[in-house]
């Protein structure tokens, strides 16, 4: 239980780092902070980035929009392409990319090479070549 209460808070400390995404990038350009401290725990400007790119495309989507600019879920929705905006997958994306995002921090280098690797894979699907009979 004690596990659970320490991941939401976790999960609550990123959200909110999110939601200042630009301005601490304003302050990386201008001041050249690149670390902040929350509770004991430093975050790293940079590493949060990579973080962002092991994300998979959907889930990075609705991080952004959700987190970073903080739209509605519809608004959301929307521009993810969803024709029903009242009934969309947009928070279980931002959920589960919240999650990997997490998991992405708590991981060793290694770990979080293979996460980055694992995603450069989306969008780049094979087409089979199809005989003449499939055509036909």
């Amino acid at each position: 239980m004690a596990e659970n209460l320490e991941f939401k808070k976790r999960r609550k400390i990123i959200e909110r780092i999110l939601r200042n995404w630009q301005n601490w990038g304003s302050l990386v350009e201008s001041q050249n902070l690149t670390s902040i401290v929350i509770d004991g725990e430093e975050y790293h400007y940079y590493d949060m980035l990579d973080g962002l790119l092991a994300l998979p495309p959907r889930q990075r989507q609705a991080v952004w929009y959700m987190c970073v600019e903080d739209k509605s879920e519809s608004e959301t929705a929307e521009i993810m392409g969803f024709t029903n905006p009242d009934c969309t997958p947009c928070q279980q994306y931002k959920s589960f990319g919240v999650t990997r995002f997490i998991k992405y921090l708590d991981s060793s280098p290694e770990e979080q090479e293979q996460m980055i690797e694992s995603v450069k894979k989306y969008g780049k699907t094979k087409r089979k070549k199809r005989s003449k009979k499939e055509t036909l």
